[in-house]
């Protein structure tokens, strides 16, 4: 559901306004991401967004979601991105999954790339505590270090062994993998 965060319940006004993005969620972590959109305003508006790190807009429509890899200066700090599927998959079947990503900012600084991007389809929601790397080996890992502020486009394919009903997107390594 949702997925280009064009449904939401108000426009973001400041970071961390993630719930806004309708259906999405961060584990139940004190970590949380941010749904920056066009019309949000402050630190939440589009194209400046996150402080004036992220100067693009989105891929697509008007709202995306920024979320910490790997917290640089905070160590093992990572934020998750969470959603219900409309339906659970069926067993056995193959999927198609694919996502944009990007990095904000400016590259020269250290922390704005990352390895080991991945997915996770799980029953149920995952379960994040404070602000720990989930430490769990996703569906799909992105182990190639992203260093690129356009978007890029990445794809894999899934075939389910359980009725999985949730994608989660983050880091669920800890620094020092």
């Amino acid at each position: 559901p949702n997925p280009s965060f064009e449904t939401n319940s108000g426009f973001p006004s400041a970071l961390g306004d993630f719930s806004l993005a309708t259906n999405w969620n961060n584990c139940n972590g004190t970590a949380t991401p941010d749904y920056l959109n066009i019309s949000g305003t402050n630190a939440a508006m589009l194209p400046v967004g996150v402080g004036g790190i992220g100067k693009f807009n989105p891929n697509s429509g008007s709202g995306i979601m920024a979320l910490i890899i790997k917290g640089e200066l905070f160590g093992d700090y990572r934020e998750y991105m969470d959603v219900p599927l409309t339906t659970p998959l069926i067993v056995g079947a193959t999927y198609d999954v694919s996502f944009y990503m990007a990095n904000a900012g400016d590259l020269g600084k250290n922390g704005l790339r990352s390895n080991n991007i991945g997915v996770n389809f799980s029953v149920g929601a995952l379960t994040q505590v404070g602000f720990a790397a989930l430490n769990i080996v996703p569906t799909w890992n992105y182990n190639t270090v992203f260093y690129d502020t356009t978007w890029t486009l990445v794809s894999f394919q899934f075939t389910p062994t359980a009725a999985v009903d949730h994608i989660t997107i983050g880091n669920f390594y800890n620094d020092v993998a």
